[in-house]
């Protein structure tokens, strides 16, 4: 079992909710952005993929590991998704069309990967779609889940997007820490990148 299999293994509705609320303010810009057809790279549980689709947008899960895609269809099939497809996939060589998409996204995928890694991996999603919109912790989050996470600000992503089109870039999802005291701070950042004209 990976530990992408273990970290993903069971949802419970509880998960399902409270993971769309933390990202309640990723998806409200989803949806602003009006796509058509959507595919989710690294989609993990399925459940941002799985909410849009219950939307009404096409949407396509994608993943490189056979068990977490099992893992989306149960999660589809049990809270009534209507994910358009499952697809095994290398995110650095996408079995996709260019321009098959009018939107990539992800959330918590690229500070898994060096400078390098996200940049062939954002050359790779334009390439299917003319906009990406993505999601990552920034150093804010309190902890490394997986325990190679990269937790960067703001400043250091847009070091390693130089080479692109950053329509915007903004931090979002406010937590408290443990503490009373201590200040409410955004731990998470959203960045929406486009193909060049």
């Amino acid at each position: 079992m990976s530990r992408w299999q273990e970290y993903y293994q069971t949802l419970s509705l509880s998960d399902f909710l409270g993971n769309l609320f933390g990202q309640r303010e990723f998806l409200e810009e989803i949806v602003k952005l009006k796509p058509t057809k959507l595919l989710e790279v690294g989609a993990g549980s399925g459940g941002l993929s799985i909410f849009l689709s219950q939307m009404g947008f096409e949407v396509t899960a994608s993943d490189r590991d056979e068990a977490i895609l099992k893992i989306i269809r149960e999660n589809n099939e049990r809270f009534g998704g209507r994910l358009m497809r499952v697809v095994l996939a290398d995110s650095f060589k996408l079995p996709f069309a260019g321009g098959e998409f009018d939107l990539v996204f992800h959330q918590g995928l690229l500070e898994h990967f060096s400078d390098l890694g996200v940049k062939q991996l954002i050359e790779e999603q334009l390439r299917v779609a003319p906009q990406v919109l993505f999601s990552v912790p920034n150093q804010n989050y309190p902890r490394r889940d997986l325990g190679d996470e990269r937790l960067l600000n703001g400043a250091s992503w847009r070091r390693i997007l130089r080479d692109f089109v950053v329509v915007w870039q903004k931090n979002y999802s406010p937590k408290v820490f443990p503490r009373f005291y201590l200040p409410r701070a955004l731990i998470q950042q959203m960045i929406l990148v486009k193909r060049r004209p």
